[in-house]
């Protein structure tokens, strides 16, 4: 199973319709907004649970909450993905004096291609003279012809900067022919493509692999009539660039839960099947973002939960110990 549920920005955790959520009515669950309880619990999760726990997000006051009935903290694995502005790619580099008559070449390659995708194109020109401005103007010229709708050329002088128009987008350039030995400008203008994390994209494409999970199959042309509530409504938020190491204060984080629940009582040998739940939930949600985080910490559950159960026996001890000495 892989599922992916997505928070509604404008709903705190727990948030309701007027009827208060409980572990045994969910009725009140406001669509979009999430709640986790322990299994046999009377009350919401407010901390990280101490035993399997289960996730409910809400659909709407016509249609019951979305449950998650199990999840198993022994096996349960949490990562966390935070929204990161993509980068385009760009390369610069200075035409060297040109000789007259000889070609100079750049080859672009279009990394990650399916087959049969073209993904190799040369631009080529032939020195007119030898000023290395006019002929870096002239590349300039060459790329747009055959690579326009994908890259943007600018030339000051003999410096030549290409960028990809497509945030992503993975591409490797390579020089041949007389430029054959030339070297890239580096730092800030050697920029390697790397993809938007947290986007409204990133999770309608996650959304879109988890679509069976939900029982949405036969999506094409007709899905969104078929089945009520496909696609998926993702809110259009976009990451910025500020926050602590490079994290956006606005777009989504990913909590992605992965853990194994069997069927204990089952009569015939039964192996435990990994699950995959994906909570996208917008970080700049205030309260609720941060309240989902001490519910979901990252790490592996078994360990944390061993390494709880040691500090409550220490607790135990140091008390015991105070008191036999006061006694």
């Amino acid at each position: 199973m892989k599922q992916l549920l997505i928070v509604d920005k404008a709903k705190a955790l727990n948030a309701n319709t007027g009827t208060t959520v409980t572990p045994y009515n969910l009725s009140g669950l406001a669509k979009g907004a999430i709640s986790f309880f322990e299994l046999g619990a009377s009350s919401l999760l407010s901390a990280a649970p101490t035993k399997n726990f289960a996730i409910a997000l809400g659909r709407g006051s016509n249609s019951p909450a979305f449950v998650i009935p199990e999840v198993d903290i022994d096996t349960l694995q949490i990562t966390k993905a935070l929204p990161v502005p993509g980068k385009a790619f760009s390369r610069k580099f200075t035409f060297p004096t040109p000789v007259k008559g000889k070609d100079y070449s750049i080859m672009f390659i279009k990394c990650a291609t399916v087959p049969h995708e073209r993904n190799t194109w040369t631009c080529t020109v032939t020195a007119s003279g030898t000023t290395a401005s006019t002929e870096a103007t002239a590349m300039k010229t060459a790329i747009e012809a055959k690579l326009g709708d994908k890259f943007t050329v600018s030339v000051a002088t003999a410096a030549v900067t290409i960028t990809a128009k497509t945030v992503g987008e993975q591409w490797e350039a390579k020089f041949a022919d007389e430029l054959t030995g030339t070297s890239w400008a580096g730092s800030t203008d050697y920029v390697n493509a790397e993809p938007t994390i947290g986007d409204k994209a990133y999770v309608q494409h996650l959304a879109s692999m988890c679509a069976a999970g939900k029982g949405f199959t036969d999506t094409y042309r007709d899905g969104d009539t078929i089945y009520p509530g496909y696609p998926e409504v993702v809110e259009d938020l976009t990451p910025n660039t500020s926050g602590d190491a490079g994290a956006s204060t606005s777009g989504y984080a990913v909590f992605t839960l992965r853990f194994q629940v069997g069927r204990d009582a089952a009569k015939t040998r039964d192996e435990k099947v990994w699950q995959v739940v994906h909570i996208a939930v917008p970080v700049d949600s205030g309260s609720a973002y941060a309240a989902i985080s001490s519910i979901l910490p990252e790490g592996n559950f078994k360990d944390a939960k061993t390494a709880a159960i040691a500090a409550e026996v220490v607790e135990e001890m140091v008390n015991s110990s105070d008191l036999n000495e006061s006694a």
